[in-house]
């Protein structure tokens, strides 16, 4: 039996005052005399502890997106590449229009496109192949990535 049960059995049941049940536990008299109401309003189910998480996750992904994705998949995987990409990213573009990219221990800057800033975007990234995707599924680059340069400029896109 947890305390708040234990508290609320021996001032109800049992009959004792609630400061003696709060100096016996422990605990304080502002804290007793809540759980003794919340069981005379609601019985045994208002002492359990209530979920306190929120109901949907805030960053889920759109299901949407996740089909853009399965079809992605589906489209490299009929070319004879790998079955998805290697590496997920989540970023948004920044004040200039583009995102920054890890690739061997370098960053590589991606030009996305100033009208795109503040977008959120996912990059996905099989090897060199590099696919940007804003959160709707639309792709929004398509490119090999050229370790020689450190600015992946729109020109380098496959069409």
């Amino acid at each position: 039996m947890d305390l708040a049960k234990y508290a609320v059995t021996a001032v109800v049941v049992e009959g004792r005052s609630v400061r003696a049940v709060a100096a016996s536990t422990g605990r304080s008299k502002s804290w007793v005399a809540p759980h003794v109401q919340l069981y005379r309003d609601g019985g045994d189910a208002a002492l359990e502890p209530k979920r306190r998480g929120p109901v949907t996750a805030k960053n889920r992904t759109s299901a949407s997106l996740e089909d853009a994705i399965v079809a992605m998949r589906k489209d490299l995987v009929e070319h004879g590449w790998d079955a998805g990409a290697r590496r997920v990213r989540h970023d948004h573009v920044d004040r200039w229009g583009a995102v920054t990219l890890r690739y061997r221990h370098r960053l590589h800057h991606i030009g996305v496109g100033r009208p795109q800033r503040g977008k959120r975007v996912i990059i996905l990234m099989a090897d060199l192949d590099v696919r940007v995707i804003d959160e709707d599924g639309v792709l929004l680059r398509h490119f090999e990535l050229d370790t020689s340069v450190d600015y992946q400029a729109k020109s380098r896109d496959i069409v």
